[in-house]
């Protein structure tokens, strides 16, 4: 009986990137980020026992979609609603799929028809009346750019809100005090740049790009010759659960179209 193993690996490769390259033409808008959608899920969801409706598989990629579209990492976002919700667990507004405190003109919680329609309005909110300034519609009262935890609770939480740069910045970064413990999110953002240019996802090797080096280890990943952690950002599952074919074919997109800047 053949196995795999009475093939070479070139063969195989060559064969299955012959497949990618004849299903892979999706579209460049296709190939996605890679924040790691597993930490999200792993650290926010550790963080609150699984409860957060923030960990939602359709939530975390209406997040990275929302962070391609307005140009605004994605954690920035999850550290707010840690600080004013624990992730969406706690508050009014979160009864209103409203995990960040934000209101409307009335001073009232602004409702969000949905969870993921919540994370998208939080990150088109932040980009377009924080941290890339001033424009028309609910962004009248904000009229300079905004570009640091800082700067942004000056305006998001003027009054009454403790230690709000503080726990947002470590929400954002470290970790954060919260009742009494500390609960370590881990999600590794620099408060020094707040926005989100994407990255390489099949970029195995490290130099910025994807290239057949890459998707030569990914073809291996996916054939069970190579182990996962040789490049594990190119998991793009939520929850992870392996590289496979359809991580791969991202990967492909980034090596024909480039990656998201």
């Amino acid at each position: 009986m053949w196995t795999k193993h009475d093939f070479p690996l070139g063969r195989d490769c060559a064969l299955l990137l012959a497949l990618l390259v004849a299903a892979g033409s999706i579209s460049p808008a296709n190939a996605a980020p890679c924040f790691p959608a597993y930490r999200w899920v792993v650290e926010v969801g550790s963080a609150t026992a699984g409860a957060s409706p923030l960990i939602k598989g359709s939530v975390v990629r209406e997040g990275f979609a929302g962070a391609i579209r307005w140009g605004v990492d994605p954690r920035l976002q999850l550290a707010i609603a840690g600080q004013e919700s624990f992730f969406g667990l706690r508050g009014t507004c979160t009864t209103l799929n409203n995990a960040w405190g934000i209101m409307d003109s009335r001073g009232n919680c602004r409702n969000f028809s949905s969870w993921e329609r919540g994370v998208w309005g939080a990150l088109s909110i932040l980009s377009r009346c924080y941290i890339y300034g001033r424009t028309k519609g609910d962004c009248s009262s904000f009229d300079v750019i905004r570009a640091t935890i800082p700067a942004i609770g000056e305006k998001w939480c003027a009054s009454g809100c403790g230690d709000w740069v503080l726990n947002v910045t470590a929400f954002y970064s470290t970790g954060v005090r919260q009742d009494g413990r500390t609960v370590r999110t881990s999600l590794g953002g620099d408060p020094r740049d707040l926005t989100y240019r994407g990255t390489c996802c099949g970029d195995c090797n490290g130099n910025g790009q994807v290239d057949i080096e890459d998707l030569i280890v990914l073809v291996g990943i996916n054939l069970a010759y190579l182990h996962p952690a040789f490049c594990p950002l190119a998991d793009l599952d939520v929850p992870a659960d392996g590289i496979f074919v359809n991580d791969t074919i991202s990967a492909s997109n980034e090596a024909l179209f480039g990656c998201i800047r």
